[in-house]
């Protein structure tokens, strides 16, 4: 398992900051712990880096392939220039070794995380450190319905040690 405080510090808040050129609003304290929130329930904080099972999911957020091909093909391909070339700009070099970035790469898997976030319209909560709100996001958006996830299992999983932004 991965320092709570560590990832949020030296991966998401970079990642994030780095994306808010493009994407207005992407980096905020609630959207660094909702990705740690993520993290630690998706994959128990990186004890699981491919689902258990068999599944496809990978890496640190257990994001699935076809998640990462529909934000390609269906959300950055039809966003601003800016935003398509901060992300080609990314990966571009890391695309050429063929390495599976789902699997390898922290700040990838944090930007399509963060993405998967970006394309929905919901309301942040007023306290970021509201876990139980940031885990109601969590199962509306990135666990769905469909999920067998629960906003408890989220909040029970949530590093509360790492709440800080900074």
């Amino acid at each position: 398992m991965i320092n709570a405080k560590q990832f949020k510090i030296h991966v998401i808040i970079p990642t994030l900051q780095g994306m808010a050129v493009a994407f207005a609003g992407a980096a905020s304290p609630a959207a660094a712990n909702l990705l740690l929130g993520t993290c630690f329930h998706e994959s128990l904080g990186g004890t699981y880096l491919v689902q258990a099972g068999g599944g496809p999911a990978r890496g640190l957020y257990q994001m699935e392939p076809a998640t990462e091909l529909d934000i390609w093909k269906n959300y950055l391909r039809l966003q601003k220039q800016l935003r398509l070339d901060y992300m080609l700009n990314m990966v571009g070099h890391r695309l050429e070794e063929k390495r599976p970035l789902l699997l390898l790469d922290l700040e990838y898997q944090t930007a399509m995380a963060r993405l998967k976030y970006y394309r929905h319209n919901f309301t942040w909560p007023e306290n970021p450190k509201d876990v139980e709100a940031l885990g109601q996001i969590w199962k509306r958006v990135y666990n769905t319905r469909h999920g067998a996830g629960t906003v408890d299992q989220f909040v029970n999983d949530f590093p509360m040690e790492a709440l800080e932004w900074h």
